[in-house]
């Protein structure tokens, strides 16, 4: 036992020190990320850091319209990343008992004030005034997400159900040498203009040409971190405390308004599974600096440095601004439009409700 103590210790140790000495990385789009250069730190850390779980490789890619909904989830079993429906429920255009008394008071006691704070002008919009009013003048909440739901309030909804969270989101640098990873495709469809334009693509004009796309492109990174409002943590643990009798009761009924009853009763009961209260995520954005795409001094330039005919330059630089632009809007917005979750993370303040 004693020797066992000590292996146990030692191996603590270990990691310990290999925690402190590396610094963890993901790649996203084939390009390698340090956390360093991202959050400043050796890890991918968020708000809370217990139960987290490991990174994804790949990351888990999810819908820019859409990641903010893995809040809320849970997961079987602490170390994976798979998740279940659980808080994220709300989404869905569909009542659920217990959940949408749950979100509608927080709405109703916190979450349209976020609402405001983060949207002033949204103070004296009839729109937004109408509809905190029709769902404060029902008492059933079934009736109340009946409203929200009205497809008028379509925008006001998602602004409603995002204020469940808190979130956090801050930009960080990307280097040079990343950024042309980036435009290694578009490097790529510029040779093919030379080519096709019957001009050798010797390494001076290669190079001119590269350069350009590097220095028109900007790649940034966002770095997300986001967590269930505390307040919306607090109203949850004491209505399940407050209401689980009934809950157990209703998750052995049928019929879809149940199916959060359900969920949460085949949480509490499986042993290592944790609610995902917060998370944290990687976004890239990309955009080509369409002023820097001269045709006038494009042109001037293949002629002028390259000796290339007037006519022939003229050709090459109409493709090449039609080229960059197409690839901003075609490759970049297919590219980036998508959030890539590093890791979650579950607070053991949530676990707490396992205990009833």
């Amino acid at each position: 036992m004693k020797n066992l103590l000590v292996i146990l210790f030692s191996t603590l140790c270990i990691l310990s020190v290999q925690a402190q000495l590396f610094t963890e990385s993901v790649k996203v789009f084939d390009v390698k990320f340090n956390a360093k250069e991202v959050n400043g730190q050796k890890r991918f850390s968020g708000v809370e850091d217990g139960f987290y779980s490991k990174i994804r490789k790949p990351l888990i890619e999810k819908k820019e319209s859409e990641y903010l909904n893995n809040v809320g989830t849970y997961r079987s079993n602490v170390v994976t990343s798979e998740v279940r429906n659980l808080l994220d429920l709300a989404v869905l255009n569909k009542h659920f008992k217990h959940l949408g008394t749950i979100d509608f008071e927080f709405y109703e006691s916190k979450g349209f004030d976020k609402v405001i704070t983060e949207y002033p002008g949204l103070q004296h919009d009839k729109l937004f005034i109408d509809l905190v009013n029709e769902i404060r003048a029902e008492s059933n909440s079934k009736k109340k997400k009946d409203i929200l739901f009205n497809p008028k309030y379509r925008d006001l909804r998602l602004k409603v159900i995002a204020s469940r969270y808190e979130q956090n989101s801050k930009p960080f640098s990307i280097d040079k040498k990343k950024v042309s990873k980036f435009t290694a495709e578009l490097k790529a469809k510029v040779d093919t203009i030379l080519i096709n334009n019957n001009i050798k693509a010797n390494g001076d004009v290669r190079a001119y040409l590269s350069k350009l796309a590097d220095e028109t492109t900007s790649i940034t990174g966002i770095y997300h971190n986001v967590s269930l409002d505390k307040d919306y943590v607090g109203i949850f643990k004491n209505y399940i405390s407050d209401n689980i009798d009934s809950i157990r009761n209703d998750a052995l009924k049928n019929g879809s308004e149940y199916r959060f009853a359900k969920n949460l009763i085949v949480y509490m009961k499986l042993t290592n599974s944790v609610i995902n209260s917060s998370f944290v995520a990687i976004q890239l954005k990309g955009d080509i600096d369409k002023t820097k795409i001269n045709i006038t001094n494009i042109t001037a330039d293949l002629q002028a440095k390259f000796d290339i005919p007037a006519e022939k330059a003229a050709s090459v630089s109409a493709s090449v601004e039609v080229t960059f632009e197409q690839h901003e809007t075609i490759e970049f917005i297919n590219e980036f439009s998508s959030v890539f979750i590093v890791r979650y993370f579950s607070s053991s303040k949530l676990n707490e409700i396992k205990k009833l």
